[in-house]
């Protein structure tokens, strides 16, 4: 266990036991990272934006619920990934995220195996539907295994694969051209 997880399993403990300081603290060391995951999956900025405020209001509301601390992630995870499938749901257009948001999503794509690699012009995930850029953000943002993906999503292994062969799948058929070679 690292550092950061027993500072977070701590600030859990002492909110469940009413430390508004803790819980505020709590809050604002899991805003990034509900929001970069949140943004991924919700596309436009209005409706992740009322994603991430209703996960924090969520997790603020029922962290008494949360029995096991260690936990906190998957818990946390599940919340954002449901508010963020359900903006996602809300749009039928395609909406773009600002370049900076890619760029990061490219760098942290870049940086993986040979299949990451065929990730380089993520703009393409976009036409993804929302439960695959769930499980392709999760494994190449946030850099959780398989395994662990699923585990976040309360999801089987088995479907966290299908889906992230899926998305896989169709970048690949986006990025490369009837031959299969790279379009440029």
């Amino acid at each position: 266990m690292t550092d950061g997880q027993r500072n977070a399993e701590l600030l859990v403990l002492l909110a469940q036991l009413g430390d508004r300081d803790a819980m505020q603290q709590f809050l604002q060391s899991i805003t990034p990272r509900v929001a970069r995951y949140v943004r991924m999956i919700a596309r436009d900025q209005a409706d992740a934006d009322d994603a991430i405020q209703e996960t924090l209001l969520i997790v603020w509301r029922k962290l008494q619920w949360l029995q096991e601390p260690a936990y906190l992630n998957a818990w946390l995870y599940r919340i954002a990934g449901r508010e963020a499938l359900r903006a996602a749901s809300k749009r039928s257009g395609q909406i773009q995220l600002d370049e900076t948001e890619w760029e990061r999503i490219r760098q942290r794509a870049s940086s993986h195996d040979d299949t990451a690699k065929n990730l380089e012009l993520l703009d393409s995930v976009q036409d993804l539907p929302p439960a695959a850029r769930a499980v392709l953000s999760l494994h190449y943002l946030e850099g959780l295994t398989i395994e662990e993906a699923a585990e976040q999503l309360g999801i089987p292994v088995g479907t966290a694969k299908s889906r992230l062969s899926f998305g896989i799948k169709k970048l690949r058929a986006q990025l490369l051209g009837p031959q299969g070679k790279e379009i440029e």
